[in-house]
């Protein structure tokens, strides 16, 4: 968790970007959700079973995939990662946060070489 350089008003600053953990050239797929959560630990890498994995597995363990970790998913070449940066104060956030982040996003996803999709979920 890095202090954000941006002024956003609308939400708590706290950048929160995933530590690279597999080989960024292994990386052919992201999967892009909201933002941070309220609760950090319910954030892909947190402790345990959190929620952001839990709904994740929901919908590829559907498919057929056995991921249970973010681990299992970096391994299998899919990156999961979050539009917002830090936790929303409320349900919206201004166009001024969006186009901030947006730019944290694209270069977060730019070091991907071998990235073929981005899915938002």
């Amino acid at each position: 968790m890095n202090n954000c350089i941006f002024n956003c008003c609308d939400v708590i600053l706290a950048k929160h970007i995933l530590p690279e953990s597999s080989p960024k050239s292994l990386i052919k797929l992201a999967l892009v959700s909201e933002s941070f959560p309220q609760n950090q630990d319910d954030y892909f890498d947190g402790k345990g079973e959190p929620a952001f994995i839990r709904n994740t597995n929901l919908i590829f363990n559907s498919l057929g995939y056995n991921y249970k970790t973010y681990t299992d998913y970096l391994n299998n070449g899919i990156y999961l990662t979050t539009a917002i940066k830090c936790v929303k104060k409320d349900y919206l956030v201004s166009s001024e946060t969006i186009k901030h982040c947006s730019n944290i996003l694209e270069t977060e996803l730019d070091s991907f070489a071998n990235i073929k999709v981005i899915m938002l979920t």
